[in-house]
């Protein structure tokens, strides 16, 4: 019987940056075990507005929030190719088969995790503006975090290895990956006439 790792790989920096972060709960050492990984969920999460200096980032957030449905679709029609750019990247890094999309979605046993493990309303974030955290195409999410803070689960100290496992074993996986971003808003300038942003 195959022995299958409680990975999960969290790519926690995004591939819009230049640099690709890996966290994994254990320490990653490429060995012959790891075949096949699976880009499990990419997720966009609600922008993290900013709160200094406090009148300028209001101006600037309420002018956001104007636009909350622009940005939304924006970021829903980014966030499949940023699972493609991820799965290049990390094909090139972790030089290992990389399985993704509906390639993945394709495996038996997909459909049935998706009827027991799916958490649909974790996804929302009770924000007016920003309702939900967005997937790519097809995917499903898991992780029963709240209000779409998957970033305060994920690195909490919950253990959600057995989770994992059973993806992996299902999937016939050696590893998941989950993928999340927020865009960043920093550095807003006089009257919130501008500001820098970062996926």
């Amino acid at each position: 019987m195959k022995k299958f790792l409680p990975a999960i790989f969290i790519a926690l920096t995004f591939v819009s940056c230049i640099e690709m972060k890996i966290h994994t709960r254990t320490q990653f050492v490429k060995n012959d075990a790891i075949k096949k990984i699976g880009v499990f969920e990419v997720m966009i999460g609600k922008p993290i507005q900013a709160f200094l200096p406090i009148i300028d980032a209001a101006s600037f957030n309420g002018k956001m929030d104007k636009i909350s449905n622009q940005i939304i679709e924006t970021q829903a029609k980014k966030v499949t190719f940023f699972r493609e750019s991820l799965a290049f990247n990390l094909k090139n890094t972790l030089q290992c088969e990389i399985i993704f999309g509906k390639e993945l979605q394709k495996l038996n046993g997909y459909e049935e995790l998706r009827k027991n493990l799916e958490y649909k309303q974790a996804l929302e974030t009770k924000n007016d503006y920003y309702p939900l955290v967005l997937m790519a195409d097809g995917e499903f999410n898991i992780f029963p975090f709240e209000k779409g803070h998957i970033n305060d689960y994920l690195n909490s100290k919950i253990d959600y290895s057995n989770l994992t496992t059973e993806v992996c074993e299902k999937l016939g996986l050696d590893g998941i990956v989950i993928n999340f971003s927020e865009l960043n808003v920093k550095g807003v300038t006089s009257l919130g006439f501008s500001s820098n942003c970062r996926l």
